[in-house]
């Protein structure tokens, strides 16, 4: 078992989330749907990024191999400007919101999907492998 394991298994549930989401796209009357899902969503990543913050990330700041500290470091610099970006876009999209204005939902959604996909493969790829290697 890799130490990373629970970690990438919430990327798992966070990815399967987001593809509920993506599945509400197609139409304005998905609307609640869309805003059940994105409820969803911020409850997975308010703990995933719970658990980075106060255990992944500390315990990598002081790992001994420098390279995991310094990549540590960037990844959790970088997600504090993701975390902001998605707890504004989830605090503007209200059901009413996503149903006034589909179109800019839908747009910003795959938008702010996109980047939380990007980041979790990152994460996954080189953070965690990073990690699983050093850790052994």
């Amino acid at each position: 078992m890799a130490v990373t394991d629970r970690f990438r298994q919430q990327h798992a549930d966070i990815m399967a989330v987001a593809g509920s989401i993506e599945g509400c796209l197609g139409s304005a009357a998905q609307a609640a749907a869309a805003r059940t899902a994105l409820n969803s969503l911020a409850g997975k990543l308010s703990i995933h990024l719970a658990m980075e913050d106060t255990s992944l990330y500390p315990r990598l700041g002081s790992h001994p191999e420098i390279e995991l500290r310094n990549m540590a470091q960037s990844f959790a610099a970088e997600m504090a400007g993701i975390k902001q970006v998605f707890l504004d876009y989830n605090k503007k999209w209200s059901e009413r919101a996503i149903a006034d204005d589909f179109q800019a939902f839908a747009t910003q959604t795959k938008a702010v999907l996109e980047a939380l996909k990007n980041r979790n493969k990152r994460e996954n790829t080189q953070l965690y492998a990073l990690y699983d290697r050093t850790a052994g």
